[in-house]
């Protein structure tokens, strides 16, 4: 079990590692990295596919409407917003490949 300050140490490496686009890591950074940005963009789709799922219950629930009628804005801010999630992990995996 490594101790506390190996921990923080290796912590403040890592998120270092990560602000900098200066080097170019190594496959298993990289992979491990990649990894993680995929697992934010599919937490961040999870969320709206909650949300939304909520939204339409709490509708039903509330004003007893139980199909609720498609909002063109929010259903664009919602295709905007993942698309800027993927494409900024998209643009710093290759700002970190140069």
């Amino acid at each position: 079990m490594s101790s506390l300050e190996e921990k923080i140490a290796n912590l403040i490496r890592d998120i270092r590692w990560v602000i900098s686009t200066a080097a170019r890591p190594d496959d298993e950074e990289f992979k491990l990295t990649a990894r993680f940005l995929l697992l934010l963009v599919f937490v961040a789709g999870a969320f709206q596919l909650v949300f939304h799922v909520a939204s339409v219950y709490i509708r039903g629930a509330v004003y007893g409407q139980w199909l609720a009628p498609l909002d063109p804005v929010r259903e664009s801010i919602a295709i905007l917003t993942s698309l800027i999630v993927v494409f900024a992990a998209m643009l710093y995996l290759l700002a970190k490949l140069r």
